[in-house]
């Protein structure tokens, strides 16, 4: 049985990592992209790179949006997706 569960909710002792799970999948994690070193040490865990948009339907989508930025900022001077550090000096 799989179940998803919040990483950075969630706080799991070593020994309940090694002996009452099954397995463990994670692809996002709170500070990304840097991985908590002591999941590095388990044999029962699987570490991904966040793979989620990863699908031929969500690229295309992300390309559309990000050429739209890009047109916005060459129109306008402004773009709807900018970073919150990149609006204060623009």
């Amino acid at each position: 049985m799989a179940t998803y569960v919040c990483q950075s909710s969630v706080r799991v002792p070593s020994d309940t990592l090694r002996s009452q799970l099954g397995g463990v999948g994670l692809d996002v994690y709170p500070n990304e992209p840097d991985v908590n070193p002591r999941l590095l040490k388990f044999d029962n865990v699987t570490l991904l790179p966040h793979l989620g948009t990863a699908t031929r339907d969500s690229r295309k989508k992300m390309e559309l949006r990000a050429l739209g930025n890009l047109r916005e900022f060459l129109v306008r001077g402004s773009g709807r997706d900018l970073v919150v550090e990149m609006r204060t000096k623009l």
